[in-house]
């Protein structure tokens, strides 16, 4: 065992600590050409793949693309897209994915997931030169998406996929892009509504700009009274258009039996526009139109900011967006591609290698090697045999397989998650800071109103309007209502720039009063890089070439993970075979590898320390010759974040995985509450057992598996590698390199409250004095009306420097 034990470290130094050898870089991806190096037209090439693209735009034209950067293609799969998209023949599949078709013309939108850089979009927008069949494509860098204008006549929409994907550029196309519905209306409105507002506002200063000059002696009563009622027209487009926006809310607001801040809103609103129609009319004054409207643009520009958020991320996924559109369903013909939705109970369906089971189903073929990450957590694939049963969400690892489904689509035991009672109701969320602070601010303006109302009619009853509107109108929350939109609208901004994407800025303020934080662990706490690899046993240098050439030839999770740790090898594998669940076996130069679970190799005598991570045995011949020990790598950065984390919050981890790693978490990075073996239901009830102790929670996860407990928080984050990649329906998109600054995101978050706050109090303080110098008919409408837009950009510059402020306190650029 002394022997044994020395070996393995050498073994374990060596691939360690050996020095690779050099690998030259492909032309097209940039890629190191690790397996196999191509030479061509004194170019280098990692792949057959790479080297077909670069002919093709070699042929036409088109090589300019290498000289904007370095590998700019994206690296290309081995086979040939065969039937792959043949779904997209499918009419049905057709109608809904294009844009519109009308005679020649259709146009297509596609998300393209590999745009990167200037090459990219170069490429992409001279596709007319790969295929006349293309008249135009536009890219939009920022939300990676490609838009093309084409003759379907010349060019079919399968063949349009098959050419990008051909390229290195293949669509993302998903059940859900067959659902998508686009929110551009109602961004295109706001700024319609901003646009009429702030078109009112200039002219109406400009109208009245002369009798400002004047210093009270005024221009012609002729041209006096054309300026007001373009004013009075000018401003009644503003209520009737821009300003119905606060007056509806308020309105609805009112009809439920509740104030939110659109009420105090509206009532200075109708109070300005009031005072301002009754002066024109009767000709006693010029009215405030110029403050009104500026008013209400200003409240629209601070409903823009506020909603400006990451548009071109998707915060609102479901299963849809990771199932595919169609699968490929076996008949008594042969093969055909069906529509997902038109797939039944009793179909049976030929599931390719790395494809998704899409709905519940019994196994038809020997074997097969479920993959249920993105589903349960479980990090391993699991062997299945002929009649197992087979849950939607599975992705087969390993050769294809024949299934016949016991279920719909919409039956199925994942998408039932999507039928819970969380998903069909609002958030429970802490109620909005400023509706609860409104409701108070209503009652006691109406109060101060009416009372110095009362009082003046006694004093002086020609004073009653002017100190009742002058009230109204300078106590208009105006100040109130611009603080939250530009507080946390840069909030929101200072967050994206540092690796958290919120769906909007409402949930700044929840995460605020959090009290609990629970984790995923696999795929959240875990990356998606490279696994530790350990062999433990006695392996020499023939002996690692042979498992090298054997495990190279499958693309199960483990054997690329062993293929990976070893230096690679020019040895060929021959009768290589792959049982799903069990692993694989091949002669290489005459000697029998076996690597697999250790009843496909056998443990040879070993006794076996349960340990986390994953082992592969390795045999050849009729000897064993140990097992490669395969974990998982933790991201950097989690020790330090946990400890922080957990000096102000409760702390959980919870995973789909089995508790092999429990101990492990433990003692590297704290954390007591540890559960393991979570289905999705058992984490989306475990929240809100959480939830029912008086806790306000952050789920942090990143698969579908995640969805209920992301929905149910009262916050969720997804962790993701690529934001535009698939990710649940969350709040928020986190980068996974800031994970690790989880603390200082939430330090930030309760900063931007503290800022909010204070601006509550300046704000209250303007009131406070402008409304006793109005009760007591020290300040006219007139005063009022200009005091109230200064007193708004004043809270904006405040909110909006305050922010920053906290923004460097807290070390966010």
């Amino acid at each position: 065992m002394i022997h044994v034990s020395r070996f393995a470290v050498r073994v374990w130094n060596f691939a360690r600590y050996s020095t690779p050898p050099t690998l030259t870089n492909c032309y097209h991806c940039g890629e190191e050409c690790r397996d196999e190096e191509i030479r061509h037209k004194e170019h280098t090439f990692c792949c057959a793949g790479c080297r077909t693209v670069f002919d093709l735009l070699d042929e036409n034209g088109l090589c300019d693309y290498y000289g904007m950067e370095d590998g700019p293609g994206a690296q290309m799969l081995r086979n040939e897209t065969g039937d792959r998209f043949a779904f997209l023949d499918l009419e049905d599949i057709r109608g809904q994915l294009v844009d519109f078709s009308d005679g020649d013309l259709t146009k297509v939108t596609f998300f393209i997931p590999n745009i990167h850089c200037s090459s990219c979009i170069w490429l992409l927008e001279h596709l007319e030169r790969l295929n006349e069949g293309v008249m135009h494509a536009q890219v939009n860098f920022l939300r990676k998406e490609l838009s093309v204008n084409f003759n379907h006549h010349r060019i079919t929409l399968r063949q349009l996929v098959e050419l990008l994907t051909t390229v290195g550029y293949e669509p993302s196309l998903s059940l859900r892009d067959l659902k998508r519905k686009s929110d551009s209306g109602r961004d295109r409105d706001l700024l319609i509504r901003l646009a009429v507002a702030g078109f009112a506002f200039g002219n109406i200063m400009l109208l009245t700009l002369p009798d400002y000059l004047s210093l009270g002696h005024g221009v012609e009563d002729a041209f006096q009274k054309v300026f007001n009622l373009l004013n009075l027209g000018l401003g009644t487009l503003v209520l009737v258009y821009p300003a119905m926006v606060f007056l509806k809310s308020a309105y609805k607001a009112l009809r439920h039996g509740t104030v939110n801040i659109d009420v105090p809103l509206a009532v200075g609103i109708l109070a300005l526009y009031g005072r301002s129609m009754a002066e024109i009319v009767t000709g006693s004054g010029l009215g405030y139109m110029d403050s009104l409207a500026g008013l209400i643009f200003f409240l629209l520009v601070g409903r823009w900011y506020q909603d400006r958020t990451y548009k071109a991320l998707s915060f609102d996924r479901d299963f849809s967006a990771y199932f595919p559109m169609a699968v490929t369903r076996v008949t008594d013909t042969g093969q055909e591609a069906v529509a997902l939705n038109n797939i039944r109970k009793g179909d049976e369906l030929l599931i390719l290698s790395n494809g998704l089971v899409p709905a519940d189903a019994v196994l038809l073929s020997d074997h097969a090697s479920i993959d249920y990450s993105f589903v349960t957590g479980e990090s391993e694939p699991i062997g299945k045999r002929k009649g197992d049963p087979l849950f939607a969400g599975g992705r087969q690892v390993g050769a294809a397989i024949h299934i016949v489904l016991t279920k719909e689509v919409s039956q199925s035991y994942l998408t039932g998650l999507w039928d819970s009672e969380v998903f069909r109701k609002g958030r429970r969320t802490l109620g909005g800071m400023m509706d609860r602070v409104a409701r108070r601010f209503t009652i006691i303006v109406l109060a101060i109103a009416t009372v110095a109302a009362i009082a003046w009619a006694f004093i002086d009853a020609t004073r009653v309007a002017d100190v009742f509107t002058a009230v109204l109108i300078i106590s208009c929350p105006c100040a109130l209502a611009l603080t939250m939109p530009f507080a946390l609208g840069n909030g929101i901004r200072i967050l994206g720039r540092n690796g958290l994407y919120l769906k909007d800025s409402a949930i700044i303020e929840v995460l605020a009063g959090i009290t609990t934080v629970i984790f995923d662990k696999t795929g959240t706490l875990t990356s998606s890089d490279r696994p530790e690899v350990h062999f433990e046993g006695e392996l020499s240098e023939q002996e690692q070439e042979w498992v090298q050439a054997v495990v190279k030839n499958s693309s199960h999770p483990l054997s690329r993970a062993i293929a990976l740790s070893l230096n690679d090898t020019e040895i060929a594998a021959v009768e290589f075979r792959e049982l799903s669940g069990q692993g694989v076996e091949g002669v290489v130069q005459g000697a029998r590898v076996r690597v697999g679970s250790c009843e496909w190799a056998g443990t040879g005598g070993r006794t076996m320390v349960p340990a986390g991570g994953s082992q592969v045995f390795i045999r050849i011949d009729d000897v064993v010759k140990g097992h490669f020990s395969i974990r998982k790598k933790y991201r950097t950065g989690l020790r330090e974040m946990f400890d922080r984390v957990k000096t102000g919050y409760r702390v959980e981890v919870l995973s789909g995985d089995n508790d092999a790693e429990r101990d492990f978490l433990k003692q590297h990075f704290g954390v007591e509450s540890l559960y393991f073996n979570q289905t999705p239901f058992d984490k989306l009830d475990h929240v809100k057992a959480v939830q029912d102790r008086n806790e306000r929670v952050l789920m942090v996860g990143d698969g579908l598996n995640d969805a209920g407990a992301l929905k149910q928080a009262d916050a969720g984050f997804s962790v993701v590698e690529d934001v535009h990649g698939f990710s649940p329906a969350c709040d928020g998109i986190l980068e996974s390199t800031s994970l690790s600054a989880m603390p200082r995101l939430l330090s930030f978050s309760r900063s931007c409250v503290r800022v909010v706050r204070w601006s509550f109090v300046l704000s209250f303080l303007y009131n406070a004095v402008g409304i006793g110098m109005a009760v007591q008919g020290l300040i006219s409408p007139l005063f009022a009306a200009i005091l109230m837009p200064l007193s708004s950009v004043s809270i904006i510059t405040f909110s909006t420097l305050g922010t920053r402020w906290m923004a460097a306190r807290n070390g966010f650029r």
